[in-house]
């Protein structure tokens, strides 16, 4: 598949951190302060589904515990080599390596 676009090149890591602060309440909120997030939706042009890149800070947590119906969710650890991804089935989550 060929995908044009009229966006210059662009590298994630150099994308602006997000500026809004996390809406959770405490003791969420300082539960999500070891972490930066780079939204790259509008840098890439992406329409249709959301992409961040999140970096986790020693101690760090990606997100809480939370369900999107309909949704998938994808996880890699571009620095370990891990990725895991969350797959909706029948009303459930699945975790797979």
């Amino acid at each position: 598949m060929t995908v044009t676009t009229d966006l210059p090149p662009a590298r994630a890591a150099t994308a602006p951190l997000r500026t809004k602060p996390s809406n959770y309440p405490e003791p969420f909120f300082s539960r999500m302060a070891r972490r930066e997030k780079r939204p790259l939706g509008d840098l890439f042009g992406l329409k249709k589904f959301g992409v961040n890149l999140t970096t986790l800070l020693p101690g760090g947590e990606s997100a809480l515990l939370h369900r999107q119906p309909g949704c998938e969710a994808s996880v890699e650890d571009t620095e370990a080599g891990v990725s895991t991804k969350s797959v909706p089935i029948s009303g459930t989550e699945t975790s797979v390596r």
